[in-house]
């Protein structure tokens, strides 16, 4: 039962995000890894990232009907699953993204507009923590616009 109105994030819209962002960094990944140049060329960025978010994406539709009743248990049966399946600095900092998000989320069954910026800041921060010395113009530029 959704209470937040049309704009809730609830878990079924989390499911609906993990197979669209699966979908576009299948279509992306040749791209993301000729542009991979930091730290080092080795043009793995959009494979690391497949990897990971697809790994995420699966464990939440593999898992049973408790781990999709909340925003909160889906973001963190993905979390786990990413970060378990983690694959290169990419990969890594997408974990820790998606870890930041669950964790933001706890067991809140939906997110209004509110509560899905400040999981974000709280996905920001968790993804530059993953990261000795962050650097600008690489992904977590990216991410930390999107916060």
């Amino acid at each position: 039962m959704s209470t937040g109105g049309p704009a809730a994030v609830t878990a079924a819209a989390v499911a609906a995000w993990a197979d669209a962002a699966v979908r576009a960094l299948q279509g992306l990944c040749a791209e993301l890894d000729a542009m991979n140049v930091f730290p080092v060329a080795d043009s793995d960025t959009g494979s690391n990232m497949l990897h990971t978010f697809t790994a995420a994406r699966d464990a939440l539709l593999a898992a049973d009907d408790r781990a999709r009743e909340s925003v909160g248990t889906a973001l963190a049966t993905m979390a786990h699953a990413a970060v378990s399946a983690a694959r290169g600095n990419s990969g890594v900092i997408l974990s820790q993204f998606v870890h930041g998000l669950a964790e933001a989320c706890g067991d809140r069954p939906e997110l209004d507009a509110s509560g899905l910026a400040k999981a974000f800041e709280n996905a920001d921060s968790a993804a530059a923590s993953a990261v000795v010395r962050p650097v600008e113009g690489t992904m977590l530029s990216v991410l930390h616009a999107a916060a």
